[in-house]
């Protein structure tokens, strides 16, 4: 199709190509103007539709257009700033290979069921979008089930059910309707909790890449339901995180030594092919090093060696192994590990000929990303007795993390590591730290603060 056969109209407002509108000869919906803006220091045009019949109004939008561009290019935004669903998915694709397929697919579900339908209702493009704008989502989504489209879905599928749908796809080979009986109405804390973290993570990425000039506040504070809290749990265990004492741990990295070899109570080391002892000793290794590291389970799992950096000299001298971080919850960072953990690293690459820069340290025996050990994990766990903490809150390959901020602040406060520290090799907050593990110095403290001290022989005396 030519120029002259593509445009029915053409008006170009300066008279210099920069603000043009004109008419598709080919568009669906006739008499609609669309705009076509250039500004210096972009590349190429930015059409869109200005949505307006009349010819006066859809140049006053045109303008609005190239004045918007303008600014954008002056804050060294990308000049075609997209949708937020084109934005989305354009950082949906750069996850491949960074986490695990689950997680993509889990992230994109919710993107496609809630996010894409909000946002496409504001109307603005992703680099306009403000926190004002954000707040009205908790609304949007605690109403899906009950009152917006979820209700409508769970409605229509009812009745087809009820009508004898799923009989009929059955027997064709598709899957059944699901009633949605499951669904819960009103998302709980929690849930709130990680979409407002999935939206972070998605402005971290579009202000890196042009699409956004800063990361927005999302702030889901009060947003969600209250769960239930277990007869388990009370005073302030709610905000406390699953842990090992100084026993457990004990107990469990001697189990893990003989267990790796084939040599646990039970084990028939005839039956265990060299794959399955593999996996337990890659079950050992990320036990450990997350113990000594601080970092997320998935962080440790797309750890590759190209972020590894042993024996780095730092700045005051001191060698140390360190991880630098590309993605993540919270972003880019530099970690310093504990010599623990740089232990576990050199011994992986004694485990795997899997070491070129782009190969995961945490890999399967194949090579690549390996599979969820949580099931294997749990089993050891309940096996020693060890599922639940003290105050019944049960354990994942996640209380590592947990373990290594209630190590550190035990032992590495009295060494002099300050919380802000901590804090920042871990990719969190001091807020979060004090709220979630701070009373762990508290009871370490108690002497101290009694107003004893610790005898040389053992106990506490009184303090002079």
């Amino acid at each position: 199709m030519t120029e002259t056969s593509f445009y029915a109209d053409k008006i170009d407002i300066l008279g210099d190509g920069r603000i043009v509108i004109y008419k598709r000869s080919d568009a669906t919906k006739k008499g609609i103007w669309q705009a076509r803006v250039r500004v210096p220091g972009a590349t190429g045009y930015s059409t869109r539709s200005t949505k307006e019949t009349h010819r006066e109004i859809a140049g006053a939008k045109a303008r609005e257009f190239y004045d918007d561009a303008l600014v954008n290019v002056k804050l060294g935004l990308r000049s075609q700033s997209g949708s937020f669903q084109d934005i989305y998915l354009q950082w949906h694709r750069s996850t491949e290979g960074k986490k695990s397929d689950k997680r993509r697919a889990d992230q994109l579900s919710e993107a496609k069921r809630y996010f894409f339908p909000f946002f496409a209702a504001i109307g603005k493009r992703f680099s306009q979008i403000q926190e004002s704008d954000v707040e009205g989502y908790w609304a949007f989504r605690r109403e899906f089930w009950t009152k917006g489209e979820g209700a409508k879905l769970k409605k229509a599928d009812q009745k087809r059910i009820a009508k004898g749908a799923n009989a009929k796809r059955r027997r064709t080979g598709k899957s059944a309707l699901s009633a949605r009986g499951n669904v819960v109405a009103v998302p709980s804390q929690k849930s709130c909790d990680m979409t407002a973290g999935h939206l972070k993570e998605l402005w971290r990425w579009a202000v890196r890449n042009g699409h956004a000039v800063r990361v927005l506040e999302v702030d889901s504070k009060g947003q969600g339901r209250n769960s239930k809290k277990s007869g388990k749990q009370y005073g302030a265990a709610e905000s406390r995180r699953g842990w090992f004492s100084d026993a457990e741990y004990k107990e469990l990295t001697t189990f893990l030594r003989s267990w790796t070899k084939g040599k646990s109570e039970g084990d028939d080391l005839s039956k265990l092919t060299k794959r399955h002892l593999y996996g337990r000793r890659l079950l050992r290794d990320l036990f450990l090093f997350m113990c000594n590291s601080g970092l997320r389970t998935g962080e440790a799992k797309q750890l590759c060696w190209k972020n590894v950096k042993l024996d780095h000299q730092m700045a005051d001298g001191t060698v140390a192994d360190l991880l630098q971080l590309t993605e993540g919850k919270t972003g880019a960072r530099t970690v310093v590990i504990r010599d623990e953990a740089g232990k576990v690293l050199r011994r992986r690459l004694g485990e795997t000929e899997m070491t070129s820069d782009d190969n995961f340290v945490f890999c399967s025996i194949d090579g690549t990303m390996h599979p969820d050990v949580q099931k294997v994990f749990k089993g050891l766990l309940e096996r020693l007795g060890m599922l639940e903490d003290e105050l019944g809150q049960k354990r994942t390959l996640y209380s590592c993390r947990h373990q290594y901020a209630t190590f550190r602040l035990r032992y590495g406060v009295r060494e002099g590591m300050s919380i802000d520290e901590l804090a920042q090799n871990m990719g969190t907050s001091v807020a979060y730290v004090q709220k979630h593990y701070s009373h762990k110095t508290v009871e370490d403290a108690a002497a101290r603060l009694v107003g004893r001290r610790h005898s040389s022989v053992g106990g506490v005396r009184a303090m002079d």
